[in-house]
């Protein structure tokens, strides 16, 4: 059985036995990259929006800078 390059998700031919252990194998892999990738963004998202607080506040701070 061969291997996908990113995930190292399982890649069956069609002489291959296939395992229920091998998919709850993928899919959880699937689920931590799909998490790991929400936590990214959740955390990208975070940063953003405080940043965006910071500037304004300096803007409101300036007045007639």
């Amino acid at each position: 059985m061969t291997k996908t390059t990113n995930y190292q998700l399982n890649q069956w031919a069609k002489s291959d036995r296939v395992m229920m252990d091998d998919f709850n194998a993928d899919n959880a892999k699937i689920d931590a990259a799909l998490k790991a990738n929400a936590d990214a963004i959740a955390a990208e998202t975070t940063a953003r929006v405080a940043g965006d607080a910071a500037l304004q506040s300096a803007v409101s701070a300036c007045g007639d800078c």
